[in-house]
């Protein structure tokens, strides 16, 4: 039984991952909650993996309803807000389809929504899982592209530049209602790397004094396979997020902003490089420069990659 009103929907967009996807599902079928707490929503985008069939036979038994949709439109935009329109929740927490979280998940997230009824948005922990060894070239500072999120530790507002991370994000329904969806132009499109959708609407939730939090209390595990971890797909991503980054400058003083803080964080790579080096990691120091690099590069390109 469906309940058209409950407090949360879980959204799971998916793009030819069915092996990470299982698991997802079984931990989110283990989820403590009921059908007035919560509903599942899963969109599959296009994968040509078996995922429809699996959707399909998955032995979902939780009282929590599943209900799954194929979205034609190519794209993780496309996706999510495939997910905005069929959501029930009046709140609507997206995971990616490649998290772990433990049974007592959701319940905490219910515990937040009680306590802060009056947010728009809010973020919670992210703790990057690697399924093998990390390599040793991967620059630690990093991480945060890999998802790893843990600014504050305690619940409060994201101050400054900081803002949720869209392996695991909350947003109440009716601001997609009274503002506007994820930007299609942006996020990733099968293959390519794009990014900023996300970055794109807690941006006009920030400069709209809309009410966004970070909970540490609520927490998954992000898992990186070894196909994310080569320097080809580092380098993919940090182009598509510099080409992101780009579809998102409105005018010549956005631009300008973004210069100015790349050249800061220049500066920053320049650090960071310096510590890499005298620690003996000399080529997690060329891949940060690397990256910095194709970023740029990707906001200055004429095409996504």
């Amino acid at each position: 039984m469906t309940n058209s009103n409950p407090l949360i929907t879980v959204a799971i967009c998916s793009y030819n991952r069915h092996d990470y996807l299982v698991d997802t599902l079984t931990d989110v079928h283990r989820f403590k909650a009921t059908q007035m707490d919560a509903e599942v929503v899963v969109v599959n985008n296009n994968s040509t993996d078996g995922t429809a069939d699996m959707l399909e036979r998955f032995d979902w038994t939780s009282p929590i309803a599943l209900r799954t949709f194929n979205e034609l439109k190519q794209g993780l935009s496309h996706a999510r807000n495939r997910a905005i329109e069929e959501a029930n929740g009046q709140f609507i927490l997206f995971l990616d389809d490649d998290v772990y979280a433990e049974p007592e998940f959701l319940g905490r997230w219910i515990d937040q929504l009680e306590a802060h009824p009056h947010i728009s948005g809010a973020g919670g922990r992210i703790i990057v899982h690697f399924d093998g060894k990390e390599p040793r070239w991967f620059p630690p500072i990093l991480h945060s592209i890999l998802g790893h999120h843990f600014p504050y530790g305690n619940a409060q507002q994201y101050r400054g530049r900081a803002y949720p991370t869209g392996a695991h994000m909350l947003i109440k329904k009716d601001w997609f209602q009274k503002h506007s969806a994820f930007n299609p132009l942006l996020g990733r499109n099968g293959k390519v790397l794009g990014g900023g959708e996300e970055k794109d609407v807690f941006t006009k939730m920030k400069t709209n004094g809309d009410d966004l939090w970070f909970f540490p209390e609520c927490v998954v595990k992000h898992r990186i396979g070894a196909s994310r971890l080569t320097r080809d797909y580092v380098m993919r991503q940090a182009f598509g997020m510099g080409a992101g980054d780009r579809i998102r400058c409105e005018n010549s003083k956005d631009i300008f902003n973004w210069n100015w803080l790349q050249f800061i964080k220049v500066l920053g790579t320049f650090a960071y490089a310096c510590i890499y080096i005298l620690s003996g990691k000399f080529s997690a120091s060329t891949v940060l420069f690397q990256f910095r690099y194709e970023l740029i590069r990707g906001f200055y390109s004429p095409s996504r990659g």
